[in-house]
């Protein structure tokens, strides 16, 4: 069984974002590797919120797992943003001016957006 570049111990690039939170902050990571066209594709995320072993933390790393196991199903990151909008709370933190987080689902598509503008500044740089 061959090894993915994550499971081969081969570092890897990543962008972190810290995303303020109804819950606190929260650090989206997304680590990248290169396709076959030496272009950059997610591969994982990790996800970290609160206290380690507090429930707030149990769902963000059983999200992350759930959103990488996406990454290696070659799932469109559009449709990843698509299925975790809309979950919002009564809660709003301002993000930067014009920008509010309603809830940690909320900010993971921040995150992934922002990301997503990200890679395709480095895609256009590329040609």
């Amino acid at each position: 069984m061959a090894l993915t570049d994550l499971d081969s111990g081969i570092a890897q690039d990543s962008l972190t974002y810290k995303i303020a939170t109804p819950n606190g902050v929260m650090f989206v990571t997304i680590v990248e590797s290169i396709d076959y066209r030496k272009r950059p594709v997610p591969i994982n995320i990790l996800i970290v919120i609160g206290k380690s072993g507090s429930a707030i933390m149990a769902w963000a790393s059983m999200t992350a797992d759930l959103i990488s196991l996406l990454f290696k199903m070659k799932t469109d990151l559009e449709d990843i943003v698509v299925a975790i909008s809309m979950n919002l709370s009564d809660h709003s933190i301002l993000q930067k001016p014009g920008v509010h987080i309603r809830s940690e689902p909320e900010g993971i598509k921040y995150a992934l957006l922002r990301y997503q503008e990200d890679r395709s500044r480095r895609l256009e740089a590329m040609k």
